[in-house]
């Protein structure tokens, strides 16, 4: 018979409970580009871990506020999905602009 994983016996308490970054899009049904611009901006507390500082993680209670704070503005999933859009299509044009400054730069 196997032994049982003590960490699934041993609740973690709520403030060492994080998600990744990925898992945090997942949850919020955006992009993990979005999640990071988020935390970039401040909009959504994250802390950073390991040798760098490399890993980023989302506390539960910090995305929990964030949630409800975006319930507070009646925003919706589908609010979240736009947002998405939107920055998926503002980077395009940013890299479109930069593709066509460079391209103009190579031709003096």
């Amino acid at each position: 018979m196997p032994k049982p994983d003590l960490k699934s016996l041993m609740p973690l308490p709520s403030a060492l409970q994080m998600f990744t970054i990925a898992e945090t899009a997942v949850i919020l049904g955006v992009s993990r580009r979005l999640v990071s611009n988020w935390i970039q901006e401040g909009a959504l507390p994250a802390i950073r871990l390991g040798p760098g500082q490399r890993l980023v993680r989302v506390n539960i209670g910090d995305l929990e506020a964030f949630i409800e704070e975006a319930r507070k503005k009646h925003m919706t999933l589908a609010d979240f999905q736009a947002a998405d859009r939107a920055f998926a299509e503002k980077l395009a044009a940013e890299a479109a602009a930069k593709a066509a400054a460079e391209a103009n730069g190579n031709e003096s």
